[in-house]
């Protein structure tokens, strides 16, 4: 009878050093950001993907869309349009241009923003193309992007704060249990 009232003891220690290092380790990177590179590749996972007027999921993608999609997803929410979109984050010389970088252009008559996309190194840039019909990668080279290309903006995607710290503490509270009485 001791030496399970010891074990209990001891897995209850064991959970609560756990649940401080976690909300420790959580509330840490509270101001930590992710870096660029992640949404880059992130993004490429969808290459290929359809493109549709208005939308904004892997079944389909406008190009403000997807550059919606894409910073929803690292928890960064973001007008819906391309020109509102053109407003937001800090402003990024085009020679300075860093993966993670949104770059705007104006493809109509109009000097209006009307097209984003994700800048992914290289002279190249990943967005839903409604010629090509899909999400594709092109170069920013090509006289057509280089002629109507107006600005590129870098957007800060902080880390995900302690919003979840709750669902990981009840998750880390099952898991303990379950292994200490598994035996």
């Amino acid at each position: 009878m001791r030496f399970r009232f010891s074990i209990i003891i001891t897995a209850y220690v064991i959970l609560f050093v756990t649940t401080v290092i976690m909300f420790y380790v959580l509330f840490k990177q509270e101001n930590k950001y992710y870096p660029q590179s992640d949404i880059v590749i992130f993004a490429k996972q969808y290459l290929g993907v359809p493109y549709r007027y208005g939308g904004s999921s892997p079944t389909g993608f406008d190009c403000s869309g997807f550059i919606l999609f894409l910073f929803h997803h690292f928890g960064q929410e973001l007008p819906r349009t391309a020109d509102q979109q053109a407003t937001v984050g800090r402003q990024v010389n085009i020679d300075n241009l860093q993966p993670g970088n949104v770059v705007f252009f104006a493809t109509t008559a109009e000097p209006t923003i009307s097209h984003t996309g994700l800048y992914v190194g290289n002279h190249k840039f990943i967005h839903a193309s409604s010629s090509a019909k899909k999400v594709i990668i092109s170069d920013l080279d090509d006289p057509y992007w280089q002629s109507s290309l107006r600005g590129a903006r870098q957007i800060i995607i902080k880390a995900p704060s302690h919003k979840n710290a709750f669902q990981l503490f009840i998750y880390n509270c099952i898991k303990s249990t379950l292994f200490f009485y598994s035996e």
